[in-house]
């Protein structure tokens, strides 16, 4: 198999330019979410990992996790009443890992500053490479930043 860069040059008679930006990811890529079956936005207050009396999340351990708190993990749903209620034999995440860190209202797209009229320009339509992608105003992904 020859390597295209190295047929590039035998061709042409100089080097293949090589992007320096790589490419937008797609939805998919940034593990967009659809909006949430009542119309909320994401927050550990409706994410079924949270336990609300202990205030701990079953995916961060011990650390303590308020309401007003939300990581890349969201699943919607009815949060836990406490911890022990869904158990897992796995090492805690660090809020690193997760993301984790406090919200004022929750997360979705039209909170994110990239977000602009049901197009996102920080992702790429999966039919085109190229940004903006259509997504739901109260969808959300892990490349969501707070407006500034």
């Amino acid at each position: 198999m020859i390597d295209p860069r190295k047929l590039h040059v035998l061709v042409s008679g100089r080097p293949a330019e090589v992007s320096p930006i790589a490419p937008l990811p797609t939805p998919e890529g940034c593990v967009y979410t659809p909006p949430n079956a009542d119309g909320s936005r994401k927050i550990c207050g409706n994410c079924t990992l949270w336990a609300q009396v202990d205030l701990r999340c079953l995916l961060h351990g011990p650390l303590q996790v308020d309401q007003d708190m939300v990581c890349g993990y969201h699943v919607y749903g009815e949060p836990q009443e406490h911890q022990d209620a869904i158990t897992l034999t796995m090492q805690p995440l660090t809020t690193a890992q997760s993301g984790l860190g406090p919200v004022s209202g929750g997360v979705s797209c039209d909170t994110c500053r990239y977000f602009d009229h049901g197009k996102c320009i920080a992702i790429a339509d999966p039919t085109t490479g190229r940004a903006p992608a259509n997504v739901e105003a109260l969808g959300c992904c892990a490349r969501w930043t707070a407006l500034t």
